[in-house]
């Protein structure tokens, strides 16, 4: 078990460096490229590309729509569902330096998003907790996290860290306990642990859908792109890490068709 604990710590990176360049994704991910009629929007001085549908709808909403008729369902997350999870299983150790008559749960300890002065301070606790969530079993650490998970409890009023991410409204405790327990563990925590190196740099880039698939029982997060996005630097290293860790991970390309007569429409108004 030492062993695997020292697996897990020093897979954590110190800094964020891509594992392979855009051109190489098709060859290294499963690339799914789909064609959907868009309009192209002027609002202010901005080009906006969406969705042709009736109801204007973005492309991730869009990709889980086909996603769903393959029998997939999925929600939009980007870093909200991993570092949701993060808080949940890492609780003590982020809180750790709360003091007798604090306002316990009301936002992250400033000292959070001090990046390596913050692992440095808790090196210690991490690795303690990490060896105790490596050593639970599923239902323990299902049961673990569920203790933690305060999303509809009064006391989420005052945590206010769970409204903050304009994603969080899409979790539940059903996700959180279906992610947790579908992920290979050391693969997780290796995950979490990097977000909790530095908050402040590695939150960024997080794949924008998780996915699972009820039949097949299988889950998978998907990067979504539409017609001319490039994949940034942080992008490109999470797709590459979640692949080395063996997470199920893909993009998929929403190809805008813009052969529609009058596509620009001013929305400056």
């Amino acid at each position: 078990m030492r062993s695997e604990i020292n697996k897990v710590l020093s897979s954590v990176d110190d800094e964020v460096i891509a594992t392979f360049k855009e051109k190489e994704i098709e060859s290294i991910l499963s690339l799914y490229k789909v064609k959907a009629e868009g309009i192209e929007k002027v609002k202010g001085n901005r080009k906006l590309k969406v969705l042709a549908t009736g109801n204007n709808i973005s492309v991730e909403e869009y990709a889980s729509l086909l996603l769903k008729s393959s029998g997939w369902n999925s929600i939009h997350v980007e870093s909200s569902l991993w570092n949701m999870t993060m808080y949940f299983l890492y609780f003590q150790v982020i809180w750790a330096n709360e003091k007798p008559g604090d306002e316990l749960y009301n936002d992250i300890p400033q000292d959070f998003y001090s990046g390596y002065e913050f692992w440095s301070a808790r090196h210690d606790l991490i690795a303690f907790t990490t060896h105790k969530l490596l050593c639970l079993s599923k239902e323990e650490i299902k049961k673990f996290a569920s203790d933690n998970i305060i999303l509809e409890s009064n006391r989420a009023k005052k945590f206010r860290v769970l409204t903050a991410d304009p994603h969080a409204k899409n979790l539940n405790k059903e996700n959180i306990l279906l992610f947790i327990d579908s992920v290979p563990r050391a693969a997780l925590l290796s995950c979490l642990l990097q977000l909790m190196k530095n908050q402040s740099d590695f939150r960024k880039g997080l794949p924008d859908l998780f996915a699972w698939n009820p039949i097949q029982n299988s889950i998978a997060f998907f990067e979504i792109k539409s017609t001319g996005d490039k994949f940034s630097k942080h992008q490109l290293y999470w797709v590459g890490k979640m692949h080395s860790l063996d997470i199920p991970v893909s993009a998929m390309r929403i190809d805008f068709d813009f052969s529609l007569d009058g596509n620009v429409e001013d929305e400056s108004a």
